[in-house]
């Protein structure tokens, strides 16, 4: 598909090689991010154009290469033949030299000769340069002037280093890509028409993104497009109603007069779902992967699955592609990886400026009547316009003569052509071509206006040819929207409503019924649309039981919704009021509808309370999708609902209030969003259906942005202060808003007022610490009066003895955080970990001197967190008293909930540096001690373990006060380095003995191992011999949480264990023990590829061996072992190298040169990205005594792909062709009858593909 030869460059005529030496150019310069105003190309090729059809003129010295020699380089291009015989003629004629030749010369620039139907060897390229030497000699500076010929082959090897021209250029020699072009004319701008990309300054990009607020105006949106395209693997869906202009802005994207840094044309493949490409666009994409080829695909008309199966192959690790697909049908659904921009209508301004250029003879005042009437749409503005002759005005018809006129545009009135795009447009889409049977949708839709199928088929064909209807594949549509929603509120009056419930809601076709509703779903204003969502949404309706609904009905619901908002959340709150949490949570897809009917303020509080229904359905406070949607609600901004502030602050302050722990929770969630003012992050996209909708309510003056937050914080200051249930709630939420609220907001008085009043209940440690971070990280935002009040503030809240200290410091979230004490953002972070980490010890020292602030202290330090370890430290260094101490300490942790044995253990590693004997007096009573026995594993691995402390710890195995599960503090901080090799080999083998002991020892174990790597150590003999023993005691299991990490585990360990003798009898029963475990379909070969590649690694003739042993069937099977591993994975023979498969080999050739033909890395990717014989694969053929069998047990089909099938089986074929079969017939045949099957499969695989994408892509819904 890619092939460009020299018969192609032949074939062009000579306007066509003349642009494509110049686009050629273009895109060369492009590439070398140098201006392509530089090239200029023109004129008649016959004409007398002094010498040159295309010139190159850079600034002098600019550094330049390729097929673009020099910065001042001239081409003269000719389709007809050059010999060397005519050269002279070309370039003197008459025996004058031409004057742009000597100039080129004084410039010391480049003089090339382009000849199309040339087709010059080595030898024939020099005697055609040695005649454009001979030529100028005698001028000036002829020895610094570059000459060459590029005959038709180089002009190929050009275009194909271009691969966004090979399009053009078939198209131009009659062998076009079907369907697909390149850089050009995509929205088909008339001839003669003004074809600059008119910009509009109003935003008419949407990107979904907060910060980007109401949208980006024209120019910046397209410089966003670019940003997002750049780079292979990105991918884009455009979005907006048909008819806005989405194809004129594609083009723009590769317009260099447009915007920056435009993108580069020639790397453009552009097609129309309508065409019918061929290739469809994933096998477009794949084809182009394949061939390592850059490029980015213009998808217009792209429906949402094509789109997704388009991204996951855009998006693989090796693609060269990215992809921008173009589609009105706006819908969240999209593939992960994907930026959505939408394109609003253009403003009345812009579209009359359009219609002026395009249409001179309007009047200034029709042309703007267009405008508004087309309500931004440029389609139908271009199409109304059109249809006004020049004695004309439209200037004082109304809409409903306009819409008339539009319709017939220039045909007489046709009423029956009017019934039937009424009936048409009843529906999103229809099924356009069956007249008769079980999918025939035109007797339906003629039915409804006493046509006939017949009739409907002809009447399509007309309003496709007036571009009121779009066709793909089977399907149509009446376009643009604006007119198809018109021609169904026309459709609703003229034809009676139980035709239309006969023949389409009670009829046959659900299809037809989902349509239907969906078309619905766009005329919110027509009475008609109105009453039969209504009734279907009434008690005993056709969608009144929502708890009941089937996928069918749910999305008729989803499509009806933006018709009837009451109705719609009245039969939402009759199926879920009282619900249980079972109906609760298969309701829960509705969540998303029930945020969108929150917008009105008149349904804001029910679909709120529904919400809350559905977040506490689990009876307990969860991370629940219907939590994610209510806090955004309360935005001051981007909250998609314009329920007034204080009906807000009485919903959030009726939850604060509740007695259900879930509803407290979300009025504190509410409370929070209202303190807000920045980093909104809305919870959906604020389209529903086609009413108009902005972002919800914000505030349009800073009186009412100080009104909104002055009266938020009035709320949240009475439960911050008063006694409730979410009093402490609410005072972290008002902490953590702090910085906004003071930074941005200015809410100084109310701050302030809160701050103290909570503080005298005691030190606000949350308060202190937001009042720090804001004067760290928003001072420079401040004036000097706020950052005074606010430095004051910091200074009332700051800790004012030592409790206040430790609570402030040591304990919670952000216990001992870096800034804390340290306000020196000069001083290096280790220096300022150092000094906290010094404060925190003094603070232990303290406490321990102070019994009151200790018995405070002590129950917050063992049931909190922060910096426990330090502040035990000081405990033991300021201990008078150890043992009452330690004894104190041990009390505590006896008495609380869920105690944390930190301080204790800061507290042993403080005291073994004044009094060891103390220490280990203590840790030896820890082992059987009622309380402390469960945390002896902690508590030993806080100081060195000796020999002694290994002795604990066999000690608290055979005890079992401590779970096996505790052992795994061993993994972490390198506690287990002291231990000796035996000891920990001893260690380890116990405790793998246990119940579910073994994976935590070959943790503990590969901890050493990095260890000793860290440390440039060698692994005791002990250490290798615990891991083969663990090894050897592993079972595989089915547990997917954690089936990598163990794989990865086991592998590392196998590396280090498995080699020499030693490890060949348990890489044996290791290997034995996982093909068991595979072949009963508890584990997959594809979730062991680590381990496996450590055995072949460690032992590669004893594994090779196992693969071989017994049966064939059991061959078979090992063989289908390696190849799963594959799916996704390297191949785990390929680590064993070649020299020891073939010795391998030798022993039993007849048995194992194909065996090995089977396992073994024979080809992987070359540089290009195509595949490469690898040396061994014709050591085998050579080798073995039968290379028929060496060949045939080759598996050459794909294991693991991403997009088309076919495109890596023609890889393979490739790889094929390339085999070096030598003279042998039987390999000869063998090879010829496998290409055959290969390319018999990639035929219709090619086939199946383009029908099953055709099928994909030929929709509109």
């Amino acid at each position: 598909m890619f092939e460009i030869t020299r018969d192609d460059i032949a074939a062009l005529n000579d306007e066509d090689l003349r642009t494509l030496v110049g686009l050629l150019c273009e895109t060369t310069l492009r590439r070398a991010d140098l201006p392509v105003s530089a090239v200029t190309w023109g004129g008649n090729q016959t004409a007398k154009d002094g010498g040159l059809d295309v010139r190159v003129a850079l600034p002098t010295g600019t550094q330049i290469e390729d097929f673009i020699p020099r910065a001042a380089t001239g081409f003269q291009v000719k389709k007809p033949n050059m010999p060397p015989s005519e050269i002279p003629k070309e370039m003197k004629p008459k025996g004058i030299i031409r004057p742009v030749i000597e100039q080129l010369a004084a410039k010391e620039g480049a003089y090339i000769i382009v000849s199309s139907t040339s087709s010059a060897a080595d030898s024939a390229l020099d005697d055609r340069r040695a005649a454009m030497a001979e030529a100028v000699k005698g001028i000036g500076n002829a020895a610094k002037l570059h000459l060459d010929f590029y005959d038709g082959n180089r002009v190929a090897s050009w275009v194909r280093a271009n691969p966004g021209l090979i399009a053009w250029v078939r198209s131009r020699v009659g062998r076009p890509i079907p369907g697909w072009k390149s850089y050009g004319d995509w929205s088909s701008v008339p001839a003669g028409a003004d074809k600059r990309y008119l910009l509009d300054d109003e935003a008419r990009i949407k990107t979904g993104n907060k910060d980007d607020g109401e949208g980006l105006s024209a120019v910046n949106g397209i410089n966003r497009l670019r940003e997002a395209l750049r780079n292979p693997r990105q991918v884009v869906r455009l979005v907006g109603l048909s008819g806005v202009g989405k194809t004129r802005l594609v083009e723009a994207l590769f317009d260099n007069t447009v915007g920056a840094d435009a993108l580069d044309p020639s790397l453009a493949y552009y097609t129309d779902i309508a065409d019918a490409p061929d290739p469809q666009p994933t096998g477009l994409a794949s084809d182009l992967i394949a061939a390592d080829t850059r490029a980015i695909l213009v998808i217009d008309n792209c429906p949402p699955e094509t789109h997704r199966h388009l991204s996951e192959v855009v998006r693989a690790a090796r693609s060269t592609v990215s992809v921008i697909t173009v589609e009105y049908d706006i819908r969240e659904d999209q593939p992960e990886g994907t930026d959505v921009f939408s394109l609003e209508t253009s403003s009345v301004p812009l579209i009359t400026k359009l219609v002026a250029g395009r249409f001179p003879d309007l009047s200034q005042l029709d042309s703007r009547r267009i405008a508004e009437f087309s309500g931004g749409n440029a389609r139908i503005a271009l199409a109304l316009a059109s249809t006004v002759k020049k004695t004309e005005t439209v200037s004082g018809l109304t809409h409903a003569e306009l819409f008339k006129r539009l319709f017939q545009q220039r045909h007489e009135h046709d009423a029956g052509l009017l019934q039937i795009a009424e009936a048409c447009s009843l529906v999103y889409s229809f099924q356009g071509e069956d007249l008769t049977g079980e999918k025939a949708e035109l007797p339906v839709l003629g039915g409804l206006v006493g046509k006939t199928a017949q009739q409907v088929f002809t009447a399509a064909a007309e309003l496709k040819r007036r571009d009121l209807l779009q066709k793909r594949g089977e399907w149509r549509a009446i376009l643009p929207h604006a007119i198809a929603n018109r021609l169904a509120e026309l459709a609703l009056q003229n034809i009676p409503s139980s035709v239309i419930e006969a023949a389409i809601v009670n009829g046959p076709s659900e299809r037809l019924l989902r349509s239907f509703s969906r078309r619905l779903g766009y005329l919110d204003s027509s009475k008609e649309a109105q009453t039969i969502a209504k009734g279907w949404l009434a008690p005993g309706g056709l969608l009144s039981d929502v708890s009941n609904l089937n996928p069918l009905g749910h999305a008729m619901l989803e499509n009806v919704a933006p018709v009837q908002p009451r109705a719609t959340l009245s039969a939402l709150e009759n199926s879920f009021a009282n619900a249980d949490g079972d109906t609760l949570l298969a309701g829960a897809p509705l969540i998303r509808l029930l945020h969108a009917l929150a917008y009105d303020a008149e349904l804001f509080k029910r679909s709120v309370a529904l919400l809350c229904k559905f977040a506490g359905m689990h009876g307990e406070v969860v991370d629940s999708d219907a939590e994610k949607a209510i806090a955004p609600l309360f935005y001051v901004a981007f909250s998609a609902t314009h329920a007034p502030l204080s009906m807000r602050l009485e919903v959030a302050t009726e939850l604060l209030k509740s007695d259900k722990p879930v509803e407290c929770h979300l009025g504190v969630k509410a409370l929070e969003a209202m303190m807000t003012t920045e980093h909104f992050r809305p919870y959906s996209s604020f389209e529903f259906g086609a009413r108009s909708r902005d972002y919800g309510y914000h505030p349009k003056s800073k009186a009412e942005y100080d009104q909104w937050f002055g009266d938020v914080l009035k709320t949240a200051e009475f439960f911050a202060l008063y006694d409730s249930k979410v009093r402490a709630r609410v005072q972290k939420s008002i902490a953590r808003k702090f910085r906004g609220l003071w930074a941005n907001a200015g809410q100084f008085d109310a701050l302030e007022r809160i701050s103290r009043a909570i503080a005298k209940d005691g030190f606000w440690r949350e308060g202190w610490i937001a009042t720090r971070q804001t004067r760290r990280y928003s001072a420079k935002m401040l004036d000097a009066g706020a950052l005074q009040r606010l430095t004051k503030l910091e200074e009332f809240l700051k800790p004012k003895d030592l409790i206040d200290s430790v609570r402030g410091i040591v304990l919670g979230e952000r216990g001992g955080s870096l800034f804390d004490l340290e306000d020196d953002e000069e001083m290096d972070i280790a220096e300022r970990l150092k000094r906290v980490a010094e404060a925190v010890v003094e603070f232990g020292k303290e406490a321990a001197a102070d019994e009151e602030a200790l018995a405070t202290l002590l129950p917050e330090l063992i049931g909190g967190h922060g910096r426990l370890f330090e502040f035990g430290q000081g405990l033991a260094l300021g201990a008078g008293e150890p043992r009452i101490m330690w004894k104190r300490l041990a009390a505590q942790v006896a008495s609380a909930e869920q105690p944390n044995v930190q301080l204790l253990r800061g507290f042993l590693d403080g005291l073994k540096t004044k009094d060891q004997t103390a220490t280990q007096a203590f840790l030896d009573e820890a082992v059987e001690d009622a309380v402390l026995g469960k945390w002896l594993v902690d508590l030993q691995a806080s100081v060195t373990i000796d020999e002694a402390g290994v002795d604990r710890l066999h000690r608290a195995l055979e005890l079992g006060k401590a779970t096996t599960h505790d052992f795994f503090v061993l993994v972490g901080g390198r506690v287990c380095d002291p231990i000796p090799g035996p000891a920990f080999r001893d260690l380890l083998v116990a405790i793998s003995a246990k119940p579910d002991g073994n994976p935590i020892a070959l943790q503990i174990l590969l901890m050493r191992f990095h260890s000793d790597g860290g440390a440039g150590r060698k692994p005791l003999p002990e250490t290798l011999e615990a891991g083969r023993i663990l090894l050897g005691r592993h079972s595989f299991e089915p547990d997917s949480r954690r089936i990598d990490h163990s794989d990865h585990t086991l592998g590392n360990v196998a590396k280090s264990c498995l080699n020499g003798p030693e490890g060949a009898p348990v890489a044996r029963k290791i290997w034995r023990d996982l093909k068991t475990a595979i072949e009963k379909h508890e584990v997959y070969a594809w979730d062991h590829d680590d381990f496996l590649q450590a055995l072949f690694k460690t032992q590669p003739a004893t594994m090779l061996d196992e693969l071989a042993a017994g049966s064939d069937q059991e061959r078979e099977n090992n063989i289908d072992i390696v190849q799963d591993v594959m799916h996704g994975h390297p191949n785990p023979v390929s680590v064993v190298p070649d020299d020891i498969i073939l010795e391998w080999c030798a022993a039993d050739p007849k048995l194992r040169y194909p065996f090995a033909a089977a396992v073994a890395q024979l080809f992987t990717p070359s540089d290009d990205k195509a595949l490469e014989w690898r040396p061994i694969m014709k050591e085998l053929l050579e080798r073995a005594p039968d290379p028929v069998a060496v060949f045939q047990a080759i598996d050459l089909w794909p294991r693991s792909f991403e997009g088309s099938f076919a495109t890596e089986c023609e890889i393979r074929l490739h790889l094929l062709d390339r085999l070096e079969t030598g003279a042998n017939p039987g390999l000869i045949a063998a090879v010829k009858e496998t290409r055959a099957r290969l390319a018999t499969t990639i035929a219709k695989e090619r086939r199946d593909e383009l029908e099953e994408d055709r099928t994909e892509s030929g929709r509109f819904e």
